[in-house]
Order: C-alpha cells, then sequence, then structure tokens
C-alpha cells in the first residue's frame, strides 16, 4: 500500500499533466510552457559530480558518483512521453553509484517540435561521443550500456536496433525502467490497468505518441520497438511495475525478445506505479530496483 505521501505526489503529477488530455499535439508547447517550474530543484547527494557536456551537437550531462570508474558509461534517456522532461542527476546518480560506472543523461529534442526520427538520432549521436568521451575529454570507453525509463526505455531499445542495423558496435547491455515501446497503445493492460494506474492514461499516451511520430505509422519499428526484430540485441534488463497501463509494453517486448534469442531479465515489482525506481527515497521497491540495476551492470561489464 502507497503511504500518504507517495499518493499525492503521483497525484499532483496526475494534476500537473491533466491539460494534455484531449488536447491535439499542436497544443503541446504552450501546454509545457504553462507547467510549473520548481521552484527548487533536489540537492545533488555530496558524493556526486555533474558536468554539462555536448554531445556530437546534443546536450548532455555527466553524472559521476565518487570513485566509480569513467571508462564504464551508460548512456540515460530520460522519460516525459518524448514531449516533456530533460536530464535529472536526482534520478540517475543511483545508476552511477550502483552500477560503478558514469551516466550520460542525454537532453534529446522534444515533439511536436521535433518529430521521430530527430530523439533517434540525438540517441545514436550521444552514444557515439560516450564511446569517444569521457567525463575528463577524449578517452576511449570500455563498456558502453544505455537505457532510460518510459519514452527513454522505448528510445534506448530503438537506438540498439538502429545500431544493428547498420552493422555498428553494440553496447554491452540494456536497461529500461517502464518502457513505452508500443506508441500504438495496443496492449490490454492500457485498458484493463487503466484504473489502478494513478499517473497515466490512454488520453495522454495518445496524444504525446501522435505528437512524436508526425507524418510516420504509430507502429514504426523505429518509434516503437515492439514492432521490430529484436534478434541481436544485447542483454536486456526490463524492469516493471503492476499497477500501469504501460505493463504489457514491458512484458511483450521481453517475450519477443526472448523468443529472438535474446538474453533478458524481466523483474515485475507488485503494487509499483510508473517509474517507480524515480521514488527511492520513499520506496524501498526503488532502491531495490536499482540494486538489481547495479548488479545486472556490474555483470555485463
Amino acid at each position: 500500500m502507497r503511504s500518504e505521501m507517495v499518493t499525492g505526489i503521483l497525484a499532483g503529477i496526475r494534476e500537473m499533466i491533466k491539460p494534455f488530455e484531449n488536447a491535439n499535439p499542436e497544443d503541446i508547447p504552450a501546454i509545457r510552457g504553462a507547467m510549473p517550474v520548481p521552484e527548487e530543484t533536489p540537492p545533488l547527494p555530496p558524493d556526486v559530480t555533474v558536468t554539462e557536456t555536448t554531445a556530437n551537437g546534443v546536450p548532455a550531462l555527466w553524472v559521476q558518483a565518487e570513485g566509480t570508474d569513467p571508462d564504464i558509461r551508460f548512456v540515460r534517456f530520460h522519460g516525459g512521453g518524448y514531449v516533456l522532461g530533460g536530464p535529472g542527476a536526482d534520478n540517475t546518480a543511483p545508476i552511477s553509484r550502483e552500477g560503478n560506472c558514469v551516466v550520460l543523461d542525454v537532453d534529446y529534442r522534444l515533439a511536436p517540435e521535433h518529430t521521430y526520427p530527430a530523439a533517434l538520432e540525438d540517441a545514436l549521436n550521444a552514444i557515439q561521443f560516450a564511446r569517444e568521451n569521457g567525463p575528463q575529454g577524449p578517452s576511449t570507453a570500455k563498456t558502453i550500456f544505455v537505457g532510460g525509463d518510459s519514452a527513454g526505455g522505448g528510445l534506448a531499445l530503438a537506438a540498439l536496433i538502429a545500431l544493428r542495423d547498420e552493422g555498428a558496435e553494440l553496447p554491452s547491455a540494456a536497461v529500461t525502467m517502464s518502457a513505452w515501446t508500443d506508441l500504438s497503445l495496443s496492449g490490454t493492460s492500457m485498458d484493463e490497468r487503466d484504473s489502478i494506474d494513478p499517473m497515466l492514461g490512454r488520453v495522454h499516451l495518445d496524444i504525446w505518441g501522435r505528437a512524436y511520430v508526425g507524418d510516420a505509422d504509430l507502429t514504426t519499428p523505429l518509434a516503437s520497438p515492439l514492432f521490430a526484430d529484436l534478434s541481436g540485441l544485447p542483454p536486456l534488463l526490463m524492469q516493471v511495475g503492476t499497477d500501469e497501463v504501460l505493463f504489457d509494453d514491458t512484458i511483450r517486448v521481453a517475450e519477443k525478445a526472448q523468443e529472438a534469442g535474446v538474453s533478458v531479465r524481466t523483474e515485475i515489482y507488485g503494487g509499483q506505479h510508473h517509474v517507480f525506481q524515480n521514488m527511492a527515497a520513499l520506496i524501498p521497491e526503488g532502491n531495490d530496483a536499482y540494486a538489481s540495476i547495479g548488479a545486472f551492470l556490474k555483470r555485463h561489464a
């Protein structure tokens, strides 16, 4: 059962995104501009260093917990339905700390101003940058990981598919948290779990997906990885909560990838909401999830 504090935070998020309900893609910039800006950002943990950088033209942050290996690099893509959000060291630092790595937190272009494949192009540029550069400047990575939450999880998978199709070197492994992998919203959980998802619903995801794909089809494989050939991908860790409309987006991709011969670890967290990891300070399961991510990364470093 969620605490009153967590319930209140989730209700606040739902209220914040309420203007997107029944809106059109062209309304998004105005809605985004009218959203409240936090008066102050959460303080960084004392063991974390954040450095601004430009990753082959893409704004990004290097996030590094003290004592971690700068040659093991995790390229992270934030969530926000491809229309909201940005890098956040408070949500990224646990990956660095638990995974003994540095994190390149990517500020990819958002829709509807920049439709598909803009975010994917930024993701691929950032991955290449991380191969050749670390927090201190040019240096060759020992290991590259990719990952993200929600839309960022789908973007990480799309980047893997694009790299495979190009015949490029693939990251060693990938991590997704509550990944959005089907912009056509065809999963049964989209409606079956709508009443128990405290954050998101079809009314939000429909407009965001249409805003991102622009003139492309919602089932375009590099926008909706569920519809892609998933063979040849590196090991995946996919985490999801039971109380989210995007539950099937993780389960179906995990099953399809396993059928294609990919090594997949699927972790289902009972009673947890969309990207619950971001509330690790309030939810023990969030810390458990980050610890599992760290162990997974260390196995594949």
